[in-house]
């Protein structure tokens, strides 16, 4: 790689062997930023490059101050300064409080999630009147993702007959679709 600045985005997700082959392949007088959050997951290959090199105080490092994509009195903000701040979980925990005022509330559940969750959408909808474009949930395996898809489009985005289509891969008009993997033929 032959140019005068090369620059890394997302380098919390960078392997060892991807940062070696990376180093390899740059010519010696290149100039490399990395750029990266240092708290997020770190990437499914071996080593944690960005936060390894942060910590050993051997390269520059800047730390950028300002959320863009929440606003400054954001309770998702607050709660991730808290967290990073390395602060009791409780007493970031505190910041949401138990209310809707905030743009986060967090739910504790054991081991009934999916009737859990889909009731939590149910009073989300119902008693606080959200709206099912501002609902969002993440799920925590791909059995339970499957399931959720099935309960909430009953919830949210069902068919004439009331009933979702049983089999979570297929897709009706409305339903919000994340891919897991590129299809390059569309």
């Amino acid at each position: 790689i032959k140019c005068d600045y090369l620059i890394v985005d997302e380098m919390s997700m960078v392997s060892m062997e991807l940062f070696s082959a990376l180093i390899k392949k740059t010519a010696s007088n290149v100039r490399t930023v990395l750029i990266g959050d240092p708290d997020q997951l770190p990437c499914i290959g071996y080593g944690n490059i960005l936060r390894d090199l942060i910590s050993s105080k051997c390269v520059p490092t800047a730390k950028l101050k300002t959320c863009f994509r929440q606003s400054g009195n954001s309770g998702i903000t607050e709660f991730t300064e808290n967290i990073s701040g390395q602060a009791d979980f409780h007493t970031a925990l505190s910041t949401i409080g138990d209310s809707l005022s905030s743009d986060i509330s967090f739910h504790c559940v054991d081991g009934a999630v999916v009737s859990t969750i889909s009731d939590i959408v149910t009073d989300l909808i119902a008693q606080y009147g959200v709206s099912a474009s501002e609902i969002q949930v993440l799920a925590p395996t791909k059995n339970c993702a499957n399931e959720l898809n099935i309960q909430l489009r009953n919830l949210l985005n069902h068919s004439a007959q009331g009933q979702a289509p049983v089999d979570p891969e297929l897709l009706m008009p409305g339903d919000r679709v994340i891919f897991c993997r590129n299809d390059y033929s569309r």
